[in-house]
């Protein structure tokens, strides 16, 4: 239909399922995309106006790439959950783009890579269904500062699940790959529930990080290769220890020394920490009950 400008309308869903539907998108190219032929679609950073829906007919993609095309406006269309040979799909640096990411990406379970770093025009939750996306090695949403509510805990549970905590470092804080993570004094604010997401964590030190507030989350009882946790002179953490840490078994040493704010009784869970060298309460004069 390519230059027919008189025609108004969508096409109808059932046209660009066939094999012979092309269209152009002036950003792309002056030639036809082509649903049976065309594999890669790479958005420059001149484009504007909106992502066009018949993307989502391109059946023989792989790799779409909306980085840095600050000049796109409008929402992602959910037709793009359509693509399901889709192996890297990134709207890293897309500004324009706004709404929330579609539920629909959560079928394209061929992604290895899906990239939302600094798509600061986004809102809303992150969906659960990216949960499914069980083949990614890079999922990134650093810097899509839009987006609201937890992260969905299916899609802390991929591997290529990351993050950034600015208390820790600029880079990113990897599920498959971090080890330690050292908070230090200077660091203000609530721990993060995601660090309960990094699964070969095997050491976890909030010594001395006064500035922090906030309850210690129960998610850090996720950390199942944790051999020392500390939170030493982390005076302004407040709440009860979380019953949930006894699942930490590794453990070789827990430390409470000074955690003046933190209250309740101590949790007959840690009972069952039976590799611990050290553990030590001292100065934690808010908490009650017996050892």
């Amino acid at each position: 239909f390519t230059g027919a400008t008189g025609l108004t309308g969508s096409i109808p869903f059932a046209v660009t399922q066939l094999d012979a539907f092309r269209f152009t998108w002036p950003c792309v190219s002056s030639s036809s995309l082509r649903r049976a032929t065309t594999t890669r679609v790479i958005v420059p950073s001149s484009c504007t106006g909106a992502i066009p829906t018949e993307l989502g007919a391109l059946t023989g993609l792989t790799d779409l790439i909306f980085r840095d095309a600050t000049g796109l406006t409008g929402t992602i269309p959910s037709h793009l959950g359509a693509l399901t040979g889709l192996k890297y799909l990134s709207f890293a640096g897309a500004t324009g783009v706004t709404g929330a990411v579609p539920s629909q990406l959560g079928a394209l379970t061929g992604l290895t890579w899906l990239d939302f770093t600094g798509a600061t025009g986004l809102t809303g939750a992150i969906p659960s269904q990216l949960g499914a996306l069980t083949g990614l090695t890079w999922l990134d949403f650093t810097g899509a500062t839009g987006l609201t509510g937890s992260i969905p805990f299916a899609v802390t549970q991929l591997d290529a699940f990351r993050f950034t905590w600015p208390c820790v470092s600029s880079s990113s804080l990897r599920r498959a790959s971090t080890t330690r993570v050292v908070v230090p004094s200077s660091c203000t604010g609530a721990i993060p529930t995601e660090l309960g997401a990094l699964a070969r964590l095997t050491l976890l030190s909030f010594d001395g990080a006064i500035g922090l507030t906030g309850t210690i989350p129960s998610q850090l009882g996720t950390l199942t290769s944790l051999t020392r946790l500390d939170f030493t002179d982390a005076t302004s953490l407040t709440g009860a220890i979380p019953s949930q840490l006894g699942a930490l078994t590794s453990l070789t040493r827990l430390d409470f020394t000074d955690a003046t704010s933190l209250t309740g009784a101590i949790p007959s869970q840690l009972g069952a920490l039976n590799s611990l060298g050290v553990l030590d309460f001292t100065g934690t004069t808010g908490l009650t009950g017996a050892i």
